[in-house]
């Protein structure tokens, strides 16, 4: 089963376990309200795959995770502790059939096995995070 969270959009919430939401072949969501099969209803929601990969916190990580990319470019030959440090705030979207930090940056596993990738929002919950 593909994991995923969903966003209602009309109602500006997350969808929790209770509403027991369904994709059709088609990707139209519906939900379950009560737990009877004939009250399924059509819902208005953004689909936010789960990346398969986590933060270095553990944290998981969705199409529409705000995450913070820490990066050295100063190490030096003597393999030191890096002394300078780029951040830089990126939304995870959904390019080409890859999941992606920008659109020419992959989000790969490198990133998450260096343990520079922390999740510090998304972008339904933290609309006032700037990122690119």
């Amino acid at each position: 089963m593909i994991e995923f969270i969903a966003w209602d959009k009309e109602n500006k919430c997350w969808l929790t376990d209770k509403e027991q939401v369904f994709l059709d072949n088609n990707g139209i969501a519906y939900i379950l309200p009560d737990g009877i099969f004939s009250d399924f209803k059509k819902v208005d929601v953004d689909i936010c795959f789960w990346t398969g990969k986590t933060d270095k916190n553990g944290i998981k990580i969705y199409k529409g995770t705000i995450v913070k990319l820490t990066t050295n470019f100063l190490k030096n030959a003597k393999n030191e502790e890096p002394k300078d440090f780029s951040t830089h705030i990126y939304s995870i979207k959904y390019f080409d059939g890859m999941f992606a930090l920008a659109k020419r940056l992959p989000f790969n596993n490198g990133f998450v096995e260096d343990g520079i990738i922390e999740v510090i929002g998304h972008i339904y919950n933290n609309p006032e995070i700037k990122y690119k």
